[in-house]
């Protein structure tokens, strides 16, 4: 059967036009939601990194004010360390005094006195009396033997003299043992 056809020939064309037109609006119209959505997305992806970024800025801050902290204390710290390791060379430089006495009493003969005992800078300077020569050569055998070398070394006789009385005087000089007996404090 034949298709009867009322439209006219002009309301075919527009009819074919309308067909076009609602296709191009249902397209923009998609293409708009489309749009809407990646600008939606896009923003939504933006606030997220922007929203990060100032957490990490915010922790940047703190990480470093934490940082600033602490550099007065490792400045302290620093200094502490430099001042206890001066303070730890002079306590070594120190001499138990009292073990060098007592092992310095027991080598000294029985007619020998001290007028001076001078200690600094790892030297020992000693005056002193003794009865005879005998007794100063005594004393000064004693102080090079192997007692007196734990205690001191490089010996040296800066002064004998006799007096009128027959005493006879001395000065003697020694380099005291580090790492012997006497051992720091």
């Amino acid at each position: 059967m034949a298709d009867i056809n009322l439209l006219s020939v002009e309301d075919k064309k527009y009819e074919g036009f309308e067909n076009l037109r609602k296709k191009l609006s249902i397209f923009s119209v998609l293409l708009l939601v489309f749009t809407a959505i990646s600008t939606l997305a896009t923003l939504a992806y933006f606030t997220t990194l922007a929203s990060a970024r100032s957490k990490l800025i915010i922790q940047v801050e703190d990480a470093s004010s934490k940082v600033n902290s602490y550099k007065g204390v490792e400045e302290l710290a620093v200094v502490t360390k430099e001042k206890a390791t001066i303070v730890e060379q002079i306590t070594l430089q120190r001499l138990d005094s009292v073990k060098f006495f007592n092992q310095l009493s027991q080598i000294i003969p029985q007619d020998v006195s001290f007028s001076d005992v001078k200690i600094s800078q790892g030297k020992v300077v000693v005056n002193g009396r003794a009865r005879t020569s005998a007794d100063v050569a005594g004393f000064i055998s004693a102080l090079v033997s192997a007692r007196g070398g734990e205690i001191v070394s490089d010996v040296s006789i800066d002064s004998l003299v006799s007096e009128e009385s027959g005493v006879y005087a001395f000065g003697v000089s020694a380099n005291i043992v580090k790492g012997g007996s006497p051992t720091p404090l």
